[in-house]
């Protein structure tokens, strides 16, 4: 049930549009065609859908450095594909679903799942202006990460340039606070990786106020916390909502940690908070009932496999989640549309369910013999 790091470190970048450049419905959906086709293919129709040189330039701007600076840093950050990252993870058994077209911050965007075969789930959305009598990707925000290709990659120039060159005179607020504090930095990150969590905190708390509120250096210093306590964890998810109110990264970070925590309301609450801020989502509806189904509570599982089952008929885990909570519920009705769903739309092998645990009653019910004659009498 974890959310996926496989791609965490994917680039992002978020530039401001007019509400007037926003696509129509008709090419806004071609692109996410275009977007679902790349990644199912190998992924090189990406880079014809997104423009990753120009996001380079605008995440480059300002620094006075040698020019060799800044074309060896565009030359790494381009030989990283997204469509050949998304396409890899694709063939290896992921799913990258697109979920919806709506209008976030004035901006238009596409919704996409990522769903990786361990569970881990990830939601990516690109920002798309108009292009021509089309639509183009100008931007993509990885909700796991919950930042901005531009804040990124701009983090990464920086430390670049401060490995070549002497600090570059007009950098100002949080760039120079940052470039000021490099060092510092790596020392919570080693200091982290050596499981130091105290010392963590501690080198956290010596940085200005600009550099403690960027979001990947609080996400340090939230790892830092998980292992100190929950009172120092849940001081650092006070100022976490306080710096980022409405981020739904804290989300993804805070399901797995709930989980392992055996605070299953937690989790359903913030599933619940999650699939809201996505407006809705059939993933996040049947992880909350398989908590629900895990702590028996069956009538509450069957809500949110109902509710799965209706948002995405194309989503198989639905289902499973059906099947799971109809089987104590003695609903052989939903148990036959479960497996009859499985088998024939999702390519489910069943087998003899006659000594399966869990099918008892099921195989003694009128609705398991008509299913069987309807096979063919094979069980």
């Amino acid at each position: 049930m974890r959310p996926c790091t496989t791609i965490a470190s994917v680039l992002l970048l978020a530039l401001a549009a007019r509400a007037d450049d926003a696509p129509d419905d008709k090419s806004s959906l071609a692109l996410a065609e275009r977007i679902e086709e790349a990644v199912n293919t190998g992924g090189d129709e990406m880079d014809a859908v997104m423009d990753v040189s120009g996001m380079v330039d605008r995440a480059m701007q300002g620094p006075d450095v040698g020019a060799d600076v800044k074309k060896g840093f565009r030359s790494g950050v381009l030989s990283t594909s997204l469509g050949s990252q998304l396409a890899g993870a694709v063939a290896e058994g992921a799913r990258y679903t697109f979920l919806r077209r709506r209008v976030k911050d004035g901006k238009a965007t596409l919704l996409f799942r990522l769903l990786l075969p361990s569970g881990s789930v990830n939601y990516h959305e690109y920002m798309i202006a108009k292009d021509g009598d089309g639509a183009k990707v100008d931007d993509l925000y990885i909700y796991l990460t919950g930042e901005t290709f531009v804040r990124t990659i701009r983090r990464e120039f920086l430390k670049t340039v401060a490995i070549t060159s002497k600090a570059p005179a007009n950098l100002q607020g949080w760039e120079k606070d940052l470039f000021d504090n490099l060092d510092k930095l790596g020392e919570m990150t080693a200091a982290l990786r050596g499981g130091k969590f105290k010392q963590v905190l501690k080198l956290y708390g010596e940085l200005p106020e600009s550099v403690r509120n960027e979001k990947s250096t609080m996400m340090i210093r939230l790892s830092a916390a998980q292992q100190v306590g929950e009172k120092e964890y849940n001081r650092v998810l006070a100022d976490w909502e306080k710096a980022f109110p409405g981020d739904a990264s804290l989300d993804l970070m805070q399901i797995d940690l709930f989980f392992n925590q055996q605070k299953f309301d937690e989790v359903v609450q913030v599933l619940g908070r999650l699939s809201t801020r996505l407006d809705g989502d059939a993933f996040c509806d049947y992880l909350a009932g398989s908590v629900r189904l895990q702590q028996e509570k069956y009538q509450e599982a069957r809500i949110f496999a109902d509710k799965s089952v209706e948002a995405e008929p194309g989503l198989r885990e639905g289902y499973f989640l059906l099947l799971a909570v109809s089987l104590p519920q003695k609903d052989h009705e939903a148990t036959v549309k479960a497996l009859v769903t499985l088998e024939t739309e999702f390519g489910v092998p069943v087998g003899d369910l006659s000594a399966e645990p869990g099918y008892e009653d099921f195989v003694k019910s009128a609705e398991y013999t008509a299913w069987l004659e309807s096979r063919g009498g094979d069980k």
